[in-house]
């Protein structure tokens, strides 16, 4: 049995979906773990299926009929394993592929880290290649005026600008972290991996995330203070985020679209 599944998503980028699936030949304890790569988006002439076959570890490829979005494209793969072994695996990694582990131990580490039956989600120590470290995320639930407020923002494209421009600065000037956080409970995990427990998935059942990309922390972070569990930022394990390589790619006009549209949903979700 597998006590970890991995679970990540190709978007045209396969370059980037093979380098990051390369890394799990060199992991000291891989025997336990299985990664699950969902393509919901291939490019014309890519042969990733092929290349994946020829990486020395257990690696799973699925190829939907649509693209089913970040979150969703996961969860369609531990509806996959769970279809295929009859069991959900202890804990399931979703992870962006932009993602590089600091060394071939970090699963074997993680697995060594013992957590009260009370944590849904871990999230690492997130180091951004920008020089930030993004975890923890939000360290209190967001209120409903602030999801209101980016709601508004994010609904109009020039507003969005301008955020995510003085969000950029921000980061430059050091108002975001520079210095790793002491581990702690949280609100929410920074959405480029998290770690989340089998139970996560035993509870959820058949729902499926209402939006096709962003705002995953906070659907998580919700699901989990619903069902009265925590989630949890651990400063002993790390990975290291060359940001934006996939999201990067979304033009202001779609992302505050897909920004305005996922922050709607979460507050009908869970806040009305």
């Amino acid at each position: 049995m597998k006590e970890i599944l991995v679970t990540a998503i190709n978007y045209a980028c396969e370059n980037e979906t093979y380098n990051y699936a390369k890394q799990f030949e060199n992991f000291t304890n891989k025997d336990k773990i299985v990664l699950y790569i969902v393509d919901n988006k291939t490019s014309e002439g890519s042969n990733l299926q092929e290349r994946l076959n020829e990486i020395n570890c257990d690696i799973v490829y699925l190829k939907p009929n649509e693209n089913l979005g970040y979150l969703n494209g996961c969860f369609f793969g531990v509806d996959k394993f769970l279809e295929i072994n009859g069991y959900i695996a202890n804990w399931v990694v979703v992870s962006n592929t932009d993602i590089t582990y600091d060394n071939n131990m970090f699963y074997e580490r993680f697995l060594n880290c013992h957590y009260e039956d009370s944590i849904w989600c871990v999230g690492p120590s997130v180091y951004d290649t920008s020089g930030i470290y993004s975890n923890p995320h939000y360290k209190e639930r967001i209120s409903l005026k602030h999801v209101n407020r980016i709601i508004k923002c994010f609904s109009n494209k020039y507003l969005a600008k301008s955020y995510l421009f003085l969000s950029k600065i921000k980061s430059k000037l050091g108002y975001k972290n520079s210095i790793k956080e002491e581990s702690q409970y949280v609100y929410s995990n920074h959405g480029c991996f998290f770690i989340l427990k089998k139970e996560f998935f035993e509870h959820l059942g058949k729902e499926k995330y209402g939006a096709l990309l962003y705002s995953e922390e906070s659907f998580i972070a919700e699901f989990i203070l619903e069902n009265n569990k925590k989630a949890f930022y651990d400063n002993r394990i790390e990975v290291i985020h060359n940001a934006n390589l996939v999201t990067g790619k979304v033009n202001i006009k779609r992302k505050a679209k897909f920004i305005s549209e996922s922050m709607s949903y979460i507050k009908r979700r869970f806040y009305e």
